[in-house]
């Protein structure tokens, strides 16, 4: 069965002589978020999405084929998802970013992402998958708060959509760590396992974001979250 890629202290990929540079992405107190990469995350990816413990808690839960991973792969780690450009300019405003998730040991745990983004309105749909092995550990929670800073400090989201199934209590706990918090019940709205389940509806506004933060520093840099730049920019009504 195929194991979760890590890199030890030297940065070199376990059992490959050539080194390897750390990914830098983006950091939290014990996780990164990075951008995908076909040759460090696919495997995984198809080996979650197949797992019945772990699929059983998606919305889509049908399973993932070689074939549908690697389209998968494509699509998301283009250079678009990536680099600020893709959502500066209006023209070009990428609608999805997807990141891995890699532990304090660099070994990669899941999946989180921010997609359906309506720029005008300033409204996402969030999600992450966990390798099961590391849940109720507390890596979920901390990877969507690094992506929360992400969503409202770098993009200038106003809010941020999630929803569980209503059995799926590891999810929805994490969600309101995170800052979340429960809007609403849609009941019976998926159906898996042979019955219907209701759906867990929770969301994160920009301000509630904020409210949640430490007191930045006074020498706190001008780009950076929690700044005054960054707080005048998540109070901009439009984008």
């Amino acid at each position: 069965m195929p194991r979760s890629h890590t890199l030890d202290v030297a940065g070199e990929a376990a059992g490959d002589e050539t080194p390897v540079s750390p990914i830098i992405g983006l950091r939290g107190e014990r996780i990164r978020l990075v951008p995908p990469d076909r040759n460090l995350h696919l495997e995984n990816a198809i080996r979650w999405w197949n797992d019945p413990e772990v699929a059983k808690f998606l919305v889509s839960s049908l399973g993932m084929t070689r074939g549908m991973a690697e389209e998968w792969f494509e699509r998301v780690q283009g250079r678009e998802r990536i680099h600020a450009t893709a959502w500066v300019a209006p023209s070009g405003l990428s609608r999805e970013f997807v990141w891995a998730i890699h532990d304090e040991h660099d070994t990669h745990i899941g999946f989180t992402w921010i997609h359906n983004i309506d720029w005008r309105y300033r409204v996402a749909t969030s999600g992450t998958v966990i390798e099961k092995s590391v849940w109720s550990k507390g890596y979920g929670s901390e990877a969507m708060r690094v992506r929360a800073q992400f969503a409202f400090g770098v993009l200038g989201l106003h809010r941020l959509e999630a929803d569980a199934m209503a059995d799926n209590i590891g999810s929805v706990r994490a969600l309101e760590r995170a800052g979340y918090r429960r809007e609403g019940v849609a009941r019976q709205k998926v159906w898996a396992r042979g019955e219907w389940h209701d759906l867990v509806l929770l969301g994160m506004l920009e301000e509630e974001y904020a409210a949640s933060r430490p007191a930045p520093a006074k020498n706190a840099g001008a780009g950076e979250p929690g700044s005054a730049q960054s707080k005048r920019r998540a109070g901009r009504k439009t984008r």
